[in-house]
């Protein structure tokens, strides 16, 4: 397997501001060169999303699983507007730790209910594109990765550069004669 490197926030700061009562949470993976993986990965509050990086940080996979697991369960019986944005980035934050752990359909599929939630939001869709990058669905990684990039309009921005990056990853990975 694969080891995976995880940033912390100071590296790859890019925040996005949710409302005054919800904190403020961003996600974002990479995939790194053709023998290697690189996962950037970065979260703020709220506290439950930073013990998940933590956890994915110190190579305890399955419990950042288990936490992101508990964190969307507890959500769903929270009111709206606050907790859809939360819930979206527990969604995003399990997808990435079921990435690390190699549980990829659960991983797409928590991914693909945080795009449901909000499907102008990048995030996810990076985040579903890494997944199924990792399971060699290189076209369908493509696709997300795309997506994610045209949500993310800052041509400046470290996301952009990421996204920017993975795709061309995805794109040397497709076959040649399409």
């Amino acid at each position: 397997m694969k080891k995976m490197l995880i940033f912390p926030l100071m590296l790859a700061a890019v925040s996005v501001l949710i409302t005054s009562t919800v904190a403020q949470a961003q996600t974002g993976t990479r995939v790194g060169g053709m023998s290697t993986r690189q996962d950037v990965i970065w979260f703020s509050e709220p506290s439950e999303i930073a013990q998940i990086r933590h956890l994915m940080q110190v190579g305890k996979g399955e419990e950042a699983v288990r936490t992101a697991r508990n964190f969307v369960e507890r959500l769903r019986n929270m009111n709206p507007p606050d907790a859809l944005v939360q819930r979206y980035f527990a969604l995003t934050a399990l997808c990435s730790a079921l990435t690390q752990t190699q549980e990829l359909e659960e991983a797409i599929a928590n991914c693909t209910d945080a795009v449901e939630l909000f499907p102008s939001r990048w995030q996810a869709l990076n985040n579903r594109g890494t997944a199924h990058y990792v399971g060699g669905n290189y076209a369908a990684a493509l696709a997300d990765y795309q997506r994610a990039y045209e949500l993310e309009k800052d041509n400046a921005s470290q996301a952009r550069q990421m996204i920017q990056h993975n795709i061309d990853l995805a794109t040397q990975r497709l076959p040649t004669d399409r």
